[in-house]
């Protein structure tokens, strides 16, 4: 590594720079290990438009995404994503004085809308958890029918539904933190240094500190076996573990 790499400043270099994965849920995760594909990234990046529509069914994306956008600006649309999100349609009556009518504004926090072939993707909340199939044929104000197909979250409806009907204009709550979400920090945090071309040493001083590692790195350590596993971890995932954690089905 040049010296100038080593002391650039870098977003590996500070755990605090991956916080907001804590908040992520599957599919976004699974676009935080996509996005670092080398493959991809070369791919889309050296891809014309055209090609990179074609290109986005190869890696389980309905749409191609720009790699140089993290999971916070870049809500992703999966192959499978309607299997397992509520959808909303026009309904077959014209709304009446008791009816809901659908307000696209109603649904809370920032929102992201992505065409997934014959549906829109809208996606809401401070980190996206709130996921809808809306068919282009809604128009604002017109009544709705909601639905869930077999297998679909079903807290979500419950969410949306007060959304949608003015009832509660506080953002979804984001799952609690559970055991892996640290991890899933620390493995991207190491990918990033790996690829950045640190040693596996720099990599661990990164993620448990300097004094860690002046203590507790030699050949057969614990810390440095530790550090292994984390990175093979996180290179399944980027390599095409992460289709598991956006929910698209294999074959």
């Amino acid at each position: 590594m040049s010296r100038d790499a080593d002391t650039a400043p870098a977003p590996w270099r500070a755990a605090a720079a991956y916080l907001y994965v804590l908040e992520l849920d599957g599919p976004a995760l699974a676009w935080e290990y996509l996005r670092r594909n080398p493959t991809y990234r070369t791919a889309w990046l050296g891809a014309r438009r055209r090609q990179r529509s074609a290109m986005a069914l190869r890696w389980g994306l309905r749409v191609d995404i720009d790699p140089r956008l993290d999971a916070r600006d870049a809500p992703p649309a999966w192959l499978d994503a309607e299997d397992a999100i509520p959808h909303l349609r026009p309904a077959s009556r014209r709304p009446t004085s008791n009816d809901a009518v659908f307000d696209l504004w109603r649904l809370p926090g920032r929102k992201a809308v992505l065409h997934a072939g014959s549906d829109l993707i809208v996606s809401a909340g401070s980190k996206h958890h709130l996921r809808v199939s809306l068919s282009p044929a809604l128009t604002d104000g017109g009544a709705y029918r909601l639905s869930l197909p077999v297998g679909g979250d079903a807290s979500t409806v419950s969410i949306l539904l007060k959304a949608l009907q003015g009832r509660d204009s506080s953002l979804p709550v984001a799952p609690r933190v559970s055991r892996l979400d640290p991890l899933h920090m620390r493995r991207l945090q190491a990918l990033d240094a790996s690829q950045a071309g640190c040693s596996q040493r720099r990599v661990a001083e990164a993620l448990f500190g300097a004094d860690a590692v002046d203590g507790h790195w030699h050949a057969d350590s614990h810390l440095r076996a530790q550090v292994r596993h984390i990175l093979s971890r996180a290179k399944a995932l980027m390599d095409g573990g992460y289709l598991r954690l956006a929910g698209v089905r294999s074959g």
